[in-house]
Parts: structure tokens; sequence; C-alpha cells
């Protein structure tokens, strides 16, 4: 069985950082970076915020449509030094959030995910890329663990789709890329390129998935018949108790 990971977030960025810049990284950032692109062509938004990402001096939200991007990394390498857990942001103040392998060292993802929740104005978009476990990559993480980013919790998509929707997230976008075993030797990897044609017939088994999800205006859930109101309901001179369920009133 694996062990979770329990090392620092701020470290594990930064490691694979390093892992991006090798000779695999480097291909599958080129990959990456283009479809987060066309994914994002035709969203616009004043305030974006980038959680994690791939390599060093990168920005993955560089579209015309975005304005304002902050790119919070933990130690302030490529710009706000923060912990995606705390984030110095108000709330309700980003239309678009890109969480790039950021879930997958945090010691607490749904911690993470309910402060991305809270930054995010309604009709907002988040954007999750991580690493698929159900895919070869899913399978060299089960071989050996040691490294980043094998030490890492792969979170499959349909899970982060169900996490994504208690928080009243609706997913738009999904899709998987790089079905290729993550090898490092270059021609290896070209001669398995191949294998890329498989992706039609299971477009889910690719290495690296896109997860898209838009902010509810209006929430999906009902709200629950045991709900309380925090202040009492005033109405002409009367106040109404917070449970619902009792039907008295009483003079002021």
């Amino acid at each position: 069985m694996l062990k979770p990971y329990t090392g620092s977030w701020t470290e594990a960025q930064s490691a694979l950082r390093t892992w991006y810049a090798t000779s695999l990284g480097s291909e599958l950032h080129a990959r990456v970076a283009s479809r987060i692109e066309a994914v994002l062509r035709d969203l616009y938004a004043l305030h974006c915020v980038q959680i994690g990402g791939t390599q060093r001096g990168v920005d993955l939200l560089a579209g015309r449509g975005l304005v304002h991007r902050i790119h919070v990394t933990g130690d302030g390498a490529d710009g706000m030094r923060a912990y995606p857990i705390h984030l110095p942001l108000a709330s309700r103040s980003v239309g678009l959030v890109l969480l790039c392998h950021a879930l997958e060292f945090c010691e607490d993802p749904h911690a993470m995910l309910r402060e991305v929740d809270r930054v995010l104005a309604l009709d907002g978009h988040v954007l999750s890329v991580g690493f698929n476990p159900w895919s070869l990559f899913g399978v060299r993480r089960l071989v050996g663990a040691r490294a980043i980013p094998w030490r890492g919790r792969f979170y499959s998509p349909a899970r982060l789709d169900d996490w994504f929707r208690l928080l009243g997230l609706r997913s738009s976008h999904r899709e998987t890329l790089w079905v290729r075993p993550p090898v490092q030797h270059p021609r290896l990897r070209q001669r398995m390129a191949v294998m890329e044609r498989a992706l039609g017939l299971a477009p889910r088994c690719g290495g690296v998935f896109l997860l898209l999800a838009r902010k509810q205006s209006i929430p999906l859930n009902p709200i629950p018949a045991g709900w309380q109101r925090s202040e009492p309901m005033r109405v002409r001179g009367a106040v109404r108790p917070t449970h619902y369920g009792e039907t008295q009133w009483r003079n002021r």
C-alpha cells in the first residue's frame, strides 16, 4: 500500500518544476500548456489565480481574455508567496482559478478547494490539471513512489468532479492527454508516439487530465428543510423565531 504524501507543499512544487525541466517533462509541459490555452480561449476573467505550475517562470494563464494574473507557488519564486489553504485574497474576487498539480501534494485537498470556492466569484471558473491515476502514469506511481511527482496522491477526474459538485461547481469540460508511458528516453518516446492514437478509443486513459468547472449562481442542491437562519426575521414589528418549524409569533 502506498503511503500518502506528507511532505511540504512548497518543496513538492519546487521539485515538480525541476521534473518538468527534464526531457519528458518539457515535452509534456508543451502539451499541457497548449491544451490549457485551447480550453480557456473563449473565457474572460479580470482577476485570475494560478496555484502550482509546471516549469519555472512560465505563466500558464497568459491569454488575451485574462487580464490580472497572480501565480501562487508557495516560495514566491514565480509570483505570490502564499499557502493555497490561506490565500490573502478577498472573497468572491477571482474570476478564474487554475489548479496545476496543486492537489496531489496538499495535505488537506478539501481545505484547498474550500479556499478556492471562497475566493471564486459567482459564475467564475476553476480549471484543474493533474496526473490521472487510471493511466500509465498511475502504473508508474505504483512501481516506485520515492521521487516527485510519483510520491503525490493522484486523484481521478471523476473523484474531483464529485468534490466540485459539493461546492456548487458544475463541470463543463473534461479531457486527458499523453497515453504513452512516462519514459525519459527521447527515442523510445518517439517510437511509442503511435500509442497516442489509442486516446480516441480510451479518452479517459491519458496520463494528465484537465477538468473545467463553473461556479453556479443558483445552487444545484435545494436548501435542506432543517436549515436555520443566523438572525431572526423581522416583519411589521414582530419577531419570527429562527426555527422554521415554529409557527407562533411574538409581538414586540
